[in-house]
């Protein structure tokens, strides 16, 4: 049930983000990906394998259900939200953006540890919640000094 929870989510989640209108260049959003797939990979790495702070699952099916949402989940509603605060760049609509995100995927780690992928051991939501907040503000800062680029795919220089 955890995979296929965690895999729909994935899937409305890059649809959303495919379906809105691009205010910000692919390139630009790709580096973003990236750049909050490796921090996440990372801190996950550390919090789970070398601090075991958190355990996960050792059934396949379920450990394929954190993957993703480790994997695609979480970058893809950071730069929904990233995406969400370049259309209207006000600093209150940043700041309930940040804490809505933060809260939806403090929402669903927590939804992964009701469904058995994760169980938190020196971990809470809390803990969670201030790393999202964190995330986010790493991608912010991010989108902030990436270079402009014109999206000239497949065009010769």
């Amino acid at each position: 049930m955890g995979f296929v929870v965690m895999f729909c989510l994935s899937w409305v989640t890059v649809s959303v983000l495919l379906i809105l209108k691009p205010t910000i260049t692919r390139t630009k959003l790709a580096s973003l990906y990236f750049i909050v797939l490796i921090v996440n990979i990372n801190v996950n790495w550390i919090v789970i394998e070398e601090l075991k702070w958190i355990e996960v699952t050792e059934n396949g099916l379920l450990y394929t259900g954190y993957l993703i949402s480790r994997s695609i989940l979480t970058p893809t509603l950071i730069l929904l939200f990233v995406h969400l605060v370049s259309r209207n760049p006000r600093i209150g609509n940043t700041l309930v953006l940040l804490l809505l995100f933060a809260g939806i995927l403090s929402l669903i780690a927590s939804l992964a540890s009701l469904l058995d992928i994760t169980t938190f051991i020196k971990w809470n939501v809390v803990y969670h919640f201030v790393f999202i907040l964190l995330l986010e503000g790493i991608a912010l800062f991010f989108l902030r000094f990436l270079p402009e680029s014109d999206d000239r795919e497949g065009q010769n220089l």
